[in-house]
């Protein structure tokens, strides 16, 4: 049974350089993992694996700085890449949610 949520990969892009989390190869010191978040097979799942849907709130921090700006530029050229599947695992309930801040 998969997670109802889960992440393998975050990219960040600025104009000179890319930084990409890459899970597989992620050193877990570098994460803290608030709530139900746990890492399995390569991926953080923000949810647990259950059959009964519930409400919840999980988070992973990652705890390096990311560089959004570069020095002579005034405004934060970036673009962000995240990989996220969703699996419901209970076909007859409603609502459901997800929220990236």
């Amino acid at each position: 049974m998969g997670s109802p949520l889960g992440i393998s990969r975050i990219e960040v892009e600025a104009e000179s350089e890319t930084m990409e989390l890459d899970f597989n190869t992620l050193m877990l010191s570098n994460l803290k993992l608030l709530g139900d978040a746990h890492l399995n097979n390569g991926g953080v799942h923000l949810s647990c694996d259950l059959a009964i849907p519930y409400s919840g709130v999980d988070r992973v921090l990652y705890s390096k700085s990311v560089r959004f700006r570069q020095p002579d530029t005034s405004y934060p050229p970036f673009s962000t890449f995240f990989c996220i599947s969703v699996i419901n695992l209970n076909p007859s309930s409603i609502g459901g949610g997800l929220v990236l801040t």
